[in-house]
C-alpha cells in the first residue's frame, strides 16, 4: 500500500510538466523475497502445539511473577509481537506494550520457552513466516 502511494504522488508530480523523476525498477516476479519481510495476512495461521488452550496453560504454568513487582502491587497485561519461521522457531520478540521492566522481562522469557509452533500456510500448504501477538496477564489474587 505504501508502495502505491509513492508511485501515485510521483505520477502526480510528474504530469504537471515538472522535472521527471525516474521510477525504480520493478522487481521480478523469480526474486525471492527478503529474509525480513513477514506477510501481514496468512490463508492458516501458525499454531502453539496444541492450540490456543495448550498456549494459556503453558503460560500460566511457566510464569514466575517478579517479586518486585508483587511487593508493590504492579500488574497488567504485557503485549508482544513475535515471527514463526517456517521450521516453527520464534524469533523476532518485540513489545508491542509493556507493564514495567521485570513483567516484560518474564514475558519474553516465557515467550523464549515456547516449543517450535506449526507454522503459518499461504498457498498449497507451503510453510511461511508469519507474525503473531499475544498478551500476556498478569494479574495479583
Amino acid at each position: 500500500m505504501k508502495y502505491l502511494v509513492f508511485v501515485l504522488l510521483i505520477s502526480t508530480y510528474t504530469c504537471f510538466g515538472q522535472e521527471e523523476i525516474p521510477l525504480p525498477p520493478p522487481v521480478p516476479d523469480c526474486i525471492e523475497r527478503s529474509e525480513q519481510e513477514v506477510p501481514d495476512y496468512v490463508n492458516i495461521q501458525p499454531e502453539f502445539p496444541g492450540g490456543k488452550e495448550k498456549m494459556m496453560l503453558f503460560i500460566s504454568n511457566h510464569f514466575n511473577y517478579p517479586s518486585i513487582d508483587m511487593d508493590n502491587g504492579i500488574q497488567g497485561t504485557v503485549y508482544l509481537s513475535f515471527v514463526i519461521e517456517v521450521d516453527g522457531s520464534i524469533t523476532g520478540i518485540k513489545i508491542l506494550k509493556g507493564v514495567s521492566k521485570a513483567l516484560d522481562a518474564e514475558a519474553v522469557r516465557i515467550v523464549k520457552l515456547m516449543p517450535k509452533w506449526k507454522a503459518g500456510e499461504q498457498v498449497k500448504g507451503k510453510p511461511i513466516r508469519s507474525r503473531y501477538i499475544i498478551p500476556v496477564k498478569a494479574r495479583l489474587s
